[in-house]
């Protein structure tokens, strides 16, 4: 009893100083129109301001893009904080990413040991994208989450003999599943039947899971709760839900086996993943490597399969591994995916190299792979912080001033995380060397929070948001010429902005000319059009874009001065 007092006030301890971590970072920097955090958060306002979760509005329009409940959950979070800012629809994202982590913990300690369920713990919630998508406003964090706790519910029902456990473990798989439905959409139930129906065949679970109290109950919950909420979202929009929910399954179901699309999303996500599952990507190689030249034994060596004992944690090895390919799958498959469906498929990654680690540590197997693998981890960072350097001496001195930036956070990189793991290989300090590793992944959050996210936004992004606040403060229109919807634009100018493509002279004067009260946001290109027939008020300039107003036409004379207008341009 006195260890597992030790082991709740550890991990209380470690979860309030991750907390402090993430809440310190989430209101650091602006919505990140890549990511669509201001689509689904302007989304989500609009279904506060007529306080009605089956009909979301964005610009007026009902918008379908995540489910009720997600805005629901941002609605009630920005209650509990004072209003819909970047800190209070980011904090359900990190309370559900803290609530992953003890929940991974609790249902692998149930299946295995302790020592296994902390690594898993700690190396699943150690993934760079995991991490970043904790501090991002996103439907697709928290559906992943709770389908991901789903699986591990049935997953955990497989190893125990208990049949009252049983029972809440597939109670627990239902309702995970129907609480990842309505906040991602109805598309969220693939993931978890895809993986779980398996399992129970394979395990010979079957009669268990359709155990009519194993099995009605939750069903009944999940039907009774979307078919409800799809009724009356269509009662509400005034839908035939006989005609709608057959086109929604279609939408769900559409799978593109196109090559192009193949090739696009390996291209999309490859990338994605290396970064995603950083910094476990060279244990995750040295692991497949390693499990292969095993497979190959077991095909060409019968009395070396005979001799295979398969434990609980090789189980959860072997499930891991399916969830990681089937996840992948419907990854590649389904034309609808952004980079936060990459969570399932990178949760699965880590749980087998949470099992590859927990061998090195546990049962001193896997020494050289580990080492090779966690050597090239730490040169690389080393090499990369030396190449940085160097560089830093070629450019000019504009250049030199984003390398200046980066240099700071590669020294401490190197100092501790490279260094000390090194020496935790020379030393054979093995337990050193996993939580090096464990602890780059929070250095790596605060640097690419700090570097990336501004680095990203400072391509125009923070210029169209500084525009939109000085439009709001002087109280005039906010309009656009040729400028792509960001809706960051609107959640920053607290309404709606118009957006507008490219319009002739005629139509610019007529709609936005002659007037202070209006002001016009353009690319900085666009200013040559511009220059043939106006004189303007320059308010704001930045690095892609700037803001004008009090547009009007030039002398008539000056006009046909010009010789690159054609004639029936002429004003």
């Amino acid at each position: 009893m006195v260890k597992n007092k030790k082991d709740i006030i550890i991990g209380i301890v470690l979860t309030a100083l991750l907390l402090v971590v993430f809440l310190t970072r989430i209101s650091a920097y602006l919505f990140m129109e890549v990511l669509q955090e201001a689509k689904f958060v302007g989304a989500a306002i609009g279904m506060a301001n007529i306080f009605d979760i089956f009909s979301p509005q964005l610009n007026g329009s009902v918008f379908f893009d995540a489910g009720p409940l997600y805005y629901l959950i941002l609605h009630i979070s920005s209650l509990i904080f004072g209003g819909f800012t970047e800190f209070s629809v980011r904090f359900p994202s990190v309370i559900v990413y803290l609530s992953m982590f003890l929940v991974t913990y609790v249902l692998v300690r149930r299946m295995t040991n302790k020592k296994y369920a902390l690594i898993s713990a700690v190396t699943t919630s150690s993934l760079v994208l995991l991490i970043l998508f904790s501090t991002i406003s996103s439907p697709y964090m928290l559906s992943s989450c709770f389908a991901i706790g789903a699986i591990l519910s049935v997953v955990t029902s497989v190893f125990s003999n208990n049949k009252k456990h049983k029972q809440w473990y597939f109670l627990w798989f239902w309702i995970g599943i129907t609480l990842s439905v309505l906040i991602g959409g109805l598309q969220a139930v693939l993931l978890p039947l895809a993986v779980v129906i398996p399992v129970v065949i394979f395990s010979r679970r079957k009669k268990e899971f359709l155990n009519f109290t194993n099995f009605f109950p939750g069903v009944m919950i999940f039907v009774v709760v979307i078919y409800g909420a799809l009724l009356l979202s269509c009662k509400i929009n005034n839908y035939n839900h006989f005609t709608y929910i057959p086109e929604l399954l279609e939408k769900i179901f559409a799978i593109d086996f196109s090559g192009k699309h193949y090739l696009c999303h390996f291209k999309k996500f490859a990338i994605a993943f290396v970064v995603g599952i950083m910094p476990w990507f060279f244990s995750f190689l040295a692991m497949i490597a390693s499990y292969m030249s095993r497979v190959l034994k077991f095909l060409k060596n019968r009395y070396y399969f005979s001799q295979f004992e398969m434990t609980n944690e090789r189980k959860v090895f072997c499930i891991s591994m399916w969830g990681f390919f089937v996840s992948l799958l419907l990854l590649v498959i389904y034309p609808k995916n952004n980079y936060a469906t990459l969570i399932p498929t990178l949760f699965f990654a880590a749980m087998t190299v949470a099992h590859y680690w927990y061998k090195y540590v546990d049962m001193d197997r896997h020494k050289l792979s580990v080492n090779y693998s966690s050597l090239l981890f730490y040169s690389s960072i080393l090499l990369v912080t030396v190449g940085t350097v160097i560089v830093y001496f070629f450019f000019s001195q504009i250049q030199k001033t984003y390398i200046e930036s980066l240099i700071p956070p590669l020294i401490i990189l190197t100092l501790f995380v490279a260094i000390p793991g090194i020496i935790a290989i020379v030393l054979r300090r093995k337990v050193l060397n996993y939580s090096v590793h464990a602890f780059s992944s929070v250095l790596f959050f605060f640097i690419l929070t700090g570097l990336l996210f501004n680095y990203v936004n400072s391509f125009g992004e923070n210029d169209l948001v500084n525009f939109s606040i000085k439009a709001k403060k002087d109280g005039a229109r906010l309009v656009t010429y040729d400028v792509p919807n960001k809706y960051s634009m609107d959640y920053y100018f607290k309404a709606p902005v118009v957006f507008n493509g490219k319009m002739t002279a005629e139509e610019i004067f007529n709609n936005y000319g002659d007037t202070t009260e209006v002001y016009v946001v353009l690319k900085l290109a666009d200013l040559a059009y511009f220059d043939k027939f106006f004189v303007y008020e320059i308010i704001a300039t930045g690095k892609q874009y700037c803001e004008i107003t009090n547009i009007k036409y030039l002398p008539k004379d000056e006009v046909k001065a010009n010789p690159e207008i054609a004639p029936d341009e002429e004003v």
